[in-house]
């Protein structure tokens, strides 16, 4: 009887995490911020200076604003990027994310992209999983 009720418990959590899940997805337009354009999303074609930063503090510093992230393009020739490290990006940051793609995403910047306004997408309340218009 035991071990009966352990199995209809497990099964009734399995299937509202599965329901959980599906409704409660990672907020899209930032995925979408992320990923840049085709036309920009190829390698800078001048000279690329890339600081890899390991303290959110100096990050803000250096991006003027709390990000993990930042670009700036000083002529045609000369970009510099400021990326969170690795430990920045799974701690603080994007689930899934790592420098790599964040490098790519800076360098598109570097390339003219900038990013796309961001929809007024439903809020999601995770603890009821109610959805509400913005």
């Amino acid at each position: 009887m035991k071990y009966l009720l352990a199995t209809a418990a497990v099964l009734a959590l399995t299937g509202v995490s599965a329901t959980g899940a599906e409704r409660y997805q990672p907020n899209e337009a930032l995925l979408l911020m992320m990923i840049p354009p085709a036309e920009y999303d190829k390698p800078f074609v001048g000279k690329v200076e890339e600081f890899i930063v390991n303290d959110l503090d100096d990050l803000e510093t250096a991006c003027r604003q709390k990000m993990i992230g930042c670009a700036r393009r000083w002529s045609a020739s000369l970009c510099v990027i400021y990326l969170a490290s690795d430990d920045l990006i799974r701690k603080h940051g994007l689930p899934g994310q790592t420098i790599e793609t964040l490098r790519r995403h800076e360098i598109a910047h570097c390339n003219g992209w900038h990013h796309p306004p961001v929809p007024d997408l439903p809020k999601i309340d995770p603890w009821s999983l109610k959805v509400s218009k913005p």
